[in-house]
């Protein structure tokens, strides 16, 4: 069976819809990798940070036990 011009042009027309559509599905699914990324440098970050002030807590903890046995 084949194809009048008409449904040729249909399916031309559907098939470039489906390609705009798959552009967008992977340009939105790039963003939110973009954006998942960001968010675990963030996390990563405040890790460090946390890291960073229980170390200093721990510093200061020894510091006071250190100066004041009695405090601790």
């Amino acid at each position: 069976m084949s194809m009048t011009a008409f449904e040729v042009l249909l399916f031309h027309i559907n098939e470039s819809c489906m390609c705009v559509q798959v552009c967008e599905l992977r340009e939105a699914r790039l963003d939110e990798e973009d954006a998942a990324m960001e968010v675990g440098r963030a996390m990563d970050a405040l890790k460090k940070d946390r890291e960073s002030l229980a170390k200093k807590e721990r510093l200061m903890d020894q510091s006071l036990k250190a100066k004041s046995p009695a405090i601790a």
